[in-house]
């Protein structure tokens, strides 16, 4: 039985026969082996979603570590709307929000991906962006401890799914699809993962 898979790094789609395994060999000279997967098993797909995110330092971002390329690609769209003047200044993780006066146990911090202030007028505003390609269940509890010990902060969440635009509406977060974003950008911003 020959299957397909897609490269995460190349973005190639790759023929293989058989099980898809580490050790499977393909064509192209992508050095990064493949992850495993495995039917019905939560901590596998966890485990190859982590996988194919592209960690590491951007030298195009100032050298900042990204746990993602996601990150990384909203961090090059903050920095060009910043070069355009639609706002005034970006922070990459400026803030810790703490909870452990209110919460003892578990998710008892968060810190926001980003934060940037535009000027309206004579008033500056700031709004604090999470990127999430999925979400887990901490991350969930980190944003409703968030909405409710903070309810002033205006909180933007950029995703991919379905299920992170529910939940951000759900807080009555704004919601932005990082497809959209991509799609409308990523041809005027050099770097663009």
């Amino acid at each position: 039985m020959a299957s397909s898979y897609t490269c995460p790094d190349c973005r190639q789609t790759v023929p293989f026969k058989g099980a898809l395994s580490a050790e499977a060999k393909t064509d192209h000279k992508c050095t990064r082996p493949i992850p495993t997967v495995a039917k019905d098993s939560a901590k596998q797909m966890a485990t190859l979603r982590r996988d194919n995110c592209k960690r590491g330092r951007r030298e195009d971002c100032g050298n900042i570590y990204f746990p993602c390329a996601m990150e990384a690609n909203i961090y090059r769209w903050l920095r060009w709307q910043k070069e355009k003047g639609l706002i005034d200044s970006f922070e990459y993780q400026p803030k810790e929000f703490d909870f452990s006066d209110t919460y003892k146990h578990g998710t008892n911090r968060y810190r926001a991906d980003f934060c940037f202030v535009f000027t309206h007028g004579d008033m500056g505003y700031s709004k604090y962006v999470e990127v999430k390609g999925y979400l887990d269940a901490k991350s969930q509890t980190k944003l409703k401890r968030m909405k409710k010990l903070y309810p002033l902060e205006n909180i933007e969440i950029i995703g991919t799914s379905r299920k992170v635009e529910a939940f951000a509406k759900s807080l009555h977060y704004s919601y932005s699809d990082y497809r959209e974003i991509t799609r409308e950008y990523a041809k005027f911003i050099p770097g663009w993962e």
